[in-house]
């Protein structure tokens, strides 16, 4: 639609439903096509969906709006929200339909099984595929590439992903033990993983019980590093140890779930608490006094 039409068309419909003192501006977002600005007694609409949407989309767009604007910002998406949206001729879908157009984004990430995510700004620290793993994941690291082109990621970016792979190294070291490239599947040319291993192909279950295909999912039989341990073992021939719990915990190794005490130097020393998240370098944890915390990885120790 016509971005001259957008502003007559959210004109009139501010004067129908008594909205005087109200406004229509555009603005530059590429995901949200509207938003509601009570303070400022404004209505912006994306510049970029809006050339892309069509009347119907259009007026369904400023409908949604406009209903927020008459019952306040305290209601949200509630049922007094609804009931004003439908009443004025909106759909009173708190989101975008799926088949509604949407701005291409130049950066597009790819994890190891093929997963996608696409983002419109340059990612300025590494990440990995949440569908594969919701905590971050070196071994489902994203690979991005900017309008179909492999891209240059910065020197911040490169520094981070060096680290966090020198950190995974370590991980399999106090794992295995020293081993040949070809023990762990670890790219010494590259520091990367190799996915052609055990353990990294859906299609292969026999040598990798610990995939799901059914759901495409590991499953929770333990901990993914002790699968991993054990298919690197297997085919080497070593013997089976244990992986240490203070090994684990200190690179990042705890799952979501674990029980662990605090060893910070802080008043929270000694405390108990339960790993809901591993970020980059630390652990999400939450307390038995129900606080949130985050704490370094060595600045906790497993519980048995």
């Amino acid at each position: 639609m016509e971005l001259a039409e957008v502003r007559r068309m959210g004109t009139a419909l501010l004067a129908e439903h008594g909205l005087a003192g109200w406004r229509v501006a555009l603005d530059g977002a590429r995901v949200r096509a509207g938003s509601c600005r009570y303070a400022e007694r404004t209505i912006t609409l994306s510049r970029h969906l809006m050339a892309l949407y069509d009347d119907a989309q259009v007026r369904e767009t400023l409908l949604h709006e406009i209903a927020h604007a008459l019952v306040g910002p305290e209601h949200g998406h509630d049922a007094v929200w609804r009931a004003k949206a439908r009443a004025i001729g909106s759909t009173a879908s708190r989101t975008v339909a799926a088949y509604a157009p949407q701005v291409p984004a130049p950066w597009r990430g790819t994890c190891p099984r093929g997963h996608v995510t696409d983002r419109h700004r340059r990612p300025v620290r590494p990440a990995s595929c949440s569908r594969c793993d919701p905590s971050f994941n070196i071994a489902h690291l994203l690979t991005w590439t900017y309008h179909g082109r492999p891209a240059r990621m910065g020197e911040r970016y490169a520094r981070e992903l060096a680290a966090l792979q020198a950190n995974q190294r370590e991980l399999v070291d106090l794992l295995l033990g020293p081993a040949r490239e070809e023990d762990t599947g670890w790219d010494e040319e590259d520091r990367g993983w190799d996915e052609e291993r055990p353990g990294w192909d859906e299609e292969d279950d026999e040598e990798d019980p610990g995939w799901d295909e059914a759901d495409g999912t590991w499953d929770q039989d333990g901990p993914w590093w002790e699968r991993e341990r054990a298919a690197a073992a297997a085919r080497v021939g070593r013997r089976q140890q244990p992986a240490p719990s203070w090994a684990r915990a200190a690179v990042g190794g705890l799952r979501p779930g674990t029980r662990v005490r605090l060893v910070t130097a802080d008043k929270y020393r000694g405390l108990a608490a339960t790993v809901f998240k591993t970020a980059r370098t630390r652990y999400h944890v939450r307390t038995d006094d129900g606080r949130v915390l985050t704490v370094p990885f060595p600045a906790v120790v497993e519980l048995g």
